[in-house]
């Protein structure tokens, strides 16, 4: 699902689509997929034509996927929290805890980007 969902945001083999690519984030995210739920981060986080931009939104996808090890959720989920308090009240030491998790941790990393493309063009 989220590798459909990353040809539709990319436009890999198949035409872009913003809203098809969310569509198929989210039901990978609602199966706890933490490279979905930090896909559907930055789409609240950024806006689209598929999502309206909404930082509370954003910061719970990235707080599920960070919850689950993934790097880039993790420093996504600290920029939230030391720049910006978007979606959430600036919290240096929240944000603190977030890097530092990140740099303790074994990354969790989500598959290669080629991989994701060609396993959803064959199932899809």
């Amino acid at each position: 699902m989220v590798g459909l969902g990353l040809c539709y945001a990319r436009g890999w083999d198949i035409r872009q689509d913003y809203k098809k690519a969310v569509e198929w984030y989210t039901k990978a995210a609602e199966q706890a997929h933490a490279c979905a739920q930090f896909g559907l981060g930055q789409f609240y986080s950024n806006g689209s034509d598929g999502v309206m931009r909404d930082y509370k939104q954003a910061t719970e996808c990235y707080t599920k996927s960070a919850e689950q090890g993934h790097a880039d959720a993790q420093n996504s989920l600290g920029d939230c929290y030391y720049y910006y308090g978007h979606g959430v009240t600036q919290d240096y030491k929240q944000a603190t805890e977030w890097y530092t998790n990140l740099q303790h941790q074994n990354r969790v990393h989500c598959r290669s980007y080629e991989t994701e493309r060609k396993r959803a063009i064959a199932r899809y």
